[in-house]
């Protein structure tokens, strides 16, 4: 509950363009070996649904800090910088992309968070997303996990 009251205070208590994203799709994260072995895994994945939301409260024009709490076998969260990419001439009408980079706490194990995705416009405050994360996990033993989801993104104005 805590977690939820964090996250709506976030989206609500800033001023101008932050951003809430509801996402879902398909995550996994590579399977460890057991604790007594030092065996590096053969890269299985455990596949599960995952259902997230992500907050982004905007620092510049182009800047934001995101916090994106998930459910996919548990609790997870990622939180860090998330970047609008800039629009030139030669961008399509009503897409935008996006970058973000910072920590991830997945499946008990500890490690970055490497972010991309793409939306396009279905109204001045809705849009369609695509996203996909890539996450190299650190603790306890070296791992990676990943998902890729579609969703909506509300600007919050």
């Amino acid at each position: 509950m805590r977690h939820l009251l964090i996250l709506l205070l976030l989206a609500f208590g800033f001023s101008y363009g932050q951003a809430l994203w509801i996402e879902t799709g398909l995550g996994y994260l590579e399977q460890l070996p057991p604790p007594e072995s030092n065996a590096r895994p053969d890269q299985e994945y455990d596949s599960g649904f995952k259902f997230g939301a992500r907050v982004v409260v905007p620092v510049s024009e182009v800047t934001g800090l995101y916090l994106a709490p998930f459910l996919q076998n548990g609790f997870n969260v990622d939180a860090g910088a998330w970047f609008t990419l800039p629009l030139t001439i030669q961008d399509v009408e009503g897409f935008r992309s996006y970058v973000g980079t910072g920590l991830t706490l997945t499946g008990g194990r500890f490690g970055l968070a490497l972010s991309g995705a793409l939306s396009y416009d279905l109204s001045n405050d809705v849009a369609l997303a695509l996203i996909y994360t890539h996450r190299p996990l650190f603790t306890p033993k070296l791992s990676q996990a990943f998902d890729i989801s579609v969703g909506l993104r509300f600007d919050l104005r």
